[in-house]
């Protein structure tokens, strides 16, 4: 059978199950323009003596994702919420308290807000941490970070594609094996967890004005265990799952998780997805995707770019610079420079420039104020970023930025473990009951695959993750600044305050 006839087979919705409706998945625009990341951890059954006999043949689908109503869009929560309680008839102070919840749209859409206050400052302490360990070069004497750097000189990485896979492995796990992934996420359970997850993910999934952020969740499972069911349903509802089952280890079982992720991620990824397989002793493999397109609220005129040299590590090249001019705030740090450069709202890409003599290294560092700078711009409020840091200044900005398409490739097991994700990796310690009793589990590879590409119309990102277990005062005339990101840099993609992807760009053509 082809992949494809299995593809629709396991797709296909059983009897006595609902249809439930995919967000809507616009026209691909040319990868030139785009950004995408997924994510993988995968585990697998260890065993001593003997292969688990097969339990069931064939490929099926075993959950499917149930995703939001469409009345949890951000224009119609603010729409709601504006008629209830900020309308022409509307009285906040006269609104029940969410104690008195009554499933209205208005309730619903209190929920969701209250989630997303909540999941915020926590995800941005997460973004902090897991940053610092993902992006930093690494012990520059170990002979593998060594090759790793030159096959892949910039270093990209998407905090909320890993936040939404970890979620899905603590759904999975149990005891100290949950409790050390709750606390790198800053969560206090379960509850709260799924609730800052359907929060982050609501806020961020939306798709508006051309532009589009999609999050896409899934298992991979074993025809030789048996699964605990109201796990995988609570996973398709919680998490937005889809759960499979197949044959790992066969080339049909890996080409349908190579078509799930390239169909996720726009085909943006086709390399890094062509490489996944799955071991024949594997128990599950978690995949998270996340693809997103803003075009730039000003886009650059293609005939004013110019050619110019960007002082990369291995030395100079010529590169495609874009080019603008225009009144914007630029910021100090210690060390660095910064401007943001709108996207369709609430978007933003920001651009941080080391001072000279200064690397993206220096300001990773744990003590760095690149991390309050960081946390200043990701504050939710209507307030403009100024009045949260004082070293600003409203400038005539000349703003040179190269083309760029940059990706990178990470392992992320050794820096999991690292950040305190110690049992989910140890097979005497790990607890993964939740998924199945039936053998002892543990994963065995955490890898993130990661895109981002500029150009003049806008900013695109794919990325996915695979998680495997084996078995106000007086106006002046703006003074000229030159920001010119001619040598490495780094660079954060803002949607709705929470940052998508983040990156060191070292070599803007890798």
């Amino acid at each position: 059978m082809k992949p494809e006839d299995i593809f629709d087979a396991i797709t296909h919705i059983r009897d006595g199950q609902t249809q439930l409706e995919e967000p809507p998945r616009k026209k691909r625009r040319w990868p030139w323009i785009a950004a995408a990341a997924a994510l993988a951890l995968t585990a697998g059954i260890f065993l001593l003596n003997r292969t688990p006999v097969p339990l069931h043949t064939g490929t099926a689908q075993l959950a499917s994702a149930r995703y939001p109503e469409a009345d949890s869009r951000m224009e119609d929560i603010h729409y709601t919420l504006f008629e209830r309680e900020l309308g022409p008839f509307g009285d906040e102070s006269a609104s029940p308290s969410p104690d008195q919840d009554d499933g209205s749209a208005y309730y619903s859409a209190r929920r969701l807000l209250k989630n997303w206050d909540e999941a915020l400052p926590l995800f941005q302490q997460f973004c902090k941490s897991s940053a610092r360990e993902f992006l930093s070069a690494g012990d520059p004497g170990d002979a593998l970070e060594a090759v790793e750097s030159v096959q892949n000189p910039n270093r990209i990485y998407s905090p909320l594609n890993l936040y939404l896979a970890l979620s899905m492995a603590a759904e999975i796990t149990e005891g100290d094996t949950r409790q050390q992934i709750l606390d790198l996420l800053q969560s206090s359970g379960m509850e709260e967890l799924r609730d800052q997850t359907k929060g982050l993910w609501t806020l961020c999934c939306q798709e508006q004005d051309g532009a589009y952020c999609r999050a896409y969740n899934s298992l991979w499972l074993s025809n030789r265990v048996d699964y605990q069911q109201p796990t995988l349903d609570l996973l398709a509802e919680e998490h937005f799952a889809d759960s499979f089952r197949g044959s790992p280890g066969t080339q049909e079982y890996d080409q349908l998780l190579q078509n799930w992720v390239n169909e996720h991620t726009g085909g943006l990824l086709e390399e890094q997805a062509g490489g996944l397989h799955m071991d024949e002793d594997m128990a599950v493999t978690l995949m998270s995707t996340l693809e997103y397109y803003s075009p730039w609220s000003m886009p650059f005129n293609s005939e004013g770019n110019t050619q110019a040299v960007f002082h990369s590590p291995d030395g100079d090249v010529k590169q495609e610079f874009m080019n603008s001019t225009g009144t914007n705030t630029y910021y100090r740090g210690e060390h660095f420079g910064a401007t943001a450069k709108s996207l369709n709202h609430p978007e933003q890409m920001v651009f941080i420039l080391p001072d000279e003599g200064y690397s993206p290294e220096d300001l990773l560092a744990e003590d760095s104020d690149l991390w309050d700078f960081l946390d200043a711009v990701g504050r939710e409020t209507a307030a403009p970023w100024h009045e949260h840091w004082e070293n600003n200044e409203w400038v005539k900005l000349h703003l040179s930025v190269p083309k760029f398409d940059v990706s990178s490739n990470l392992d992320l097991t050794g820096g999991l473990k690292a950040l305190g994700v110690t049992r989910a990796f140890d097979l005497e310690e790990s607890d993964f009951s939740p998924l199945t009793t039936r053998y002892p589990v543990a994963i065995n590879k955490a890898s993130h695959a990661c895109r981002v590409m500029i150009d003049e119309e806008g900013c695109t990102g794919a990325s996915f993750v695979e998680l495997g277990a084996f078995c106000g005062a007086e106006e002046k005339e703006p003074r000229d600044l030159y920001f010119t990101l001619d040598r490495p840099f780094l660079f954060v993609i803002y949607n709705r305050y929470v940052p998508l992807y983040m990156g060191v760009v070292n070599q803007p053509y890798s």
